[in-house]
């Protein structure tokens, strides 16, 4: 994985891709997508934040794969989710992890981005993940800088490409690309 010089969002996503690498038998989906994860989160080097809202659906991404019945989920049971958590809440410890504030009003203008997106352009961005997006470009407007925002959601990409305003703030970077 090459290094990126810009400061870098994590998405729940990818996030989740990183931990379900740490299995016994990951699926080469999570490998592809969740190593790179997992070297970032390991380095020293760039800056790499996340928000209260990933942490909130990581944890319920975590608890859903353990209820789940089937078989490819067995590895995915309570050890998992509490090595899982402890390594989340070890990295922002360290502050390897960045807790970044969801901006005020968030909820609302991720909820006409939504309604704008579906209505004129038939989008599917899910409105947390356009909570997602709209930290990361607040963010980036702290840092003066553009940040790339790490996901497996190919609805992101597809999203900032309609609204390219968003591209001066945010790079959108796909781990399953």
């Amino acid at each position: 994985m090459s290094v990126t010089t810009k400061s870098v969002y994590l998405d729940t996503s990818a996030l989740v891709r990183m931990v379900e690498c740490d299995v016994k038998s990951p699926s080469a989906r999570n490998r592809h997508a969740g190593g790179p994860v997992s070297q970032l989160c390991e380095g020293h080097a760039p800056l790499v934040g996340l928000s209260s809202l990933t942490i909130v659906e990581f944890h319920n991404t975590l608890a859903t794969n353990w209820r789940t019945s089937n078989p490819e989920y067995a590895e995915y049971d309570q050890a998992w989710v509490e090595r899982s958590q402890v390594k989340i809440m070890k990295l922002l410890a360290r502050q390897r992890l960045i807790l970044r504030s969801i901006p005020p009003r968030a909820n609302e203008h991720a909820i006409t981005l939504i309604t704008m997106a579906t209505r004129d352009h038939g989008n599917g961005l899910r409105v947390w993940d356009a909570i997602h997006l709209i930290t990361a470009a607040a963010w980036a407007h702290e840092l003066q800088a553009s940040v790339e925002l790490w996901t497996t959601d190919e609805d992101f990409r597809r999203f900032v490409d309609l609204f390219p305003e968003f591209k001066q703030f945010v790079q959108i970077h796909n781990l399953d690309d």
